[in-house]
């Protein structure tokens, strides 16, 4: 299930409690999400009957969380043609409704940026993350405490973390460059190094590329020896620092960090990880001569 699933699950849960009560379409919405993942067609069936009661009763906001879920669906069943048109549709409902939903724009948009990259348009994924993060940061200085209670800070970090992904892919490595020391040198978070770990991670790897291993060593160490950081993240970076050490010949070192990185991606049952991982150990026992282990 996509975590924006969650994130809506959770928004339409905080809209009850404000509210104080809920309606039909709204219990409609919620089984809807508990039961998309397992039943996808139950599930939009639900989110149609809630959509066509909010439209006759005149429920705006009602047809913009349907739409939503409707959205959702079309993540979990991979139809992201239909996923964008109901997003797009949503994001239209937003913006010509009296409600200022700052959390579901943003919500909105950051699914409608993921649909862009999906299908290879990296410059449009770029500017609707770029328009995502502009819609988190006013929900986050409007509502602050909601925002921490909810933890949704993240998204702060997040969203141009995702951007300057998008601009590396679509060639703009000096603008994605550019983002990622902002967020590491001047951002609120920039003491928060779990929160910044994948962030490290993208400028170790601008080092290597630029051949700085050294400096690349030191921004990999950050998320790889940091305390609380995702064990997935981990893996990443110390497969990334044994890559440096490979690169410069320190055999050793690179067998210690790739055999680390394997423990975590053989716990986190990642087989697309391990296998890279598995090549690269491969390579290196090979550079060595060790042609029986590299077999």
């Amino acid at each position: 299930m996509p975590k924006t699933v969650y994130i809506l699950f959770a928004f339409l849960c905080i809209q009850l409690s404000v509210v104080g009560q809920s309606n039909d379409s709204d219990e409609l919405l919620t089984k809807a999400l508990d039961t998309m993942a397992d039943e996808p067609k139950e599930a939009m069936d639900l989110t149609l009957k809630a959509f066509r009661m909010a439209s006759k009763a005149g429920d705006t906001y009602g047809m913009i969380l349907a739409k939503s879920v409707m959205g959702d669906i079309g993540m979990e069943t991979e139809d992201y043609e239909a996923s964008y048109i109901n997003y797009s549709d949503a994001l239209e409902f937003l913006e010509k409704s009296d409600t200022v939903d700052l959390y579901n724009r943003m919500s909105i948009i950051n699914n409608l940026a993921t649909i862009k990259s999906i299908y290879g348009d990296y410059g449009g994924a770029a500017e609707l993350y770029d328009l995502a993060h502009l819609a988190a940061t006013e929900y986050v200085e409007n509502y602050r405490e909601l925002a921490e209670e909810y933890g949704d800070l993240h998204y702060l970090v997040d969203l141009p973390y995702d951007r300057a992904k998008e601009l590396k892919k679509n060639g703009q490595y000096l603008e994605a460059g550019e983002i990622l020391v902002d967020l590491w040198e001047k951002s609120e978070f920039k003491q928060d190094t779990v929160l910044l770990a994948k962030v490290v991670i993208e400028l170790g790897l601008i080092k290597k590329e630029n051949k700085e291993y050294n400096k690349a060593q030191n921004f990999f160490a950050i998320a790889a020896f940091g305390n609380s950081i995702d064990a997935d993240i981990k893996a990443v970076a110390l497969h990334n620092l044994a890559n440096t050490y490979m690169l410069q010949e320190d055999y050793m070192k690179a067998e210690k960090y790739y055999a680390e990185a394997l423990v975590l991606e053989q716990e986190a049952g990642d087989k697309y990880d391990q296998f890279i991982t598995m090549l690269d150990q491969g390579e290196l026992a090979f550079i060595q001569n060790d042609v029986e282990a590299a077999t």
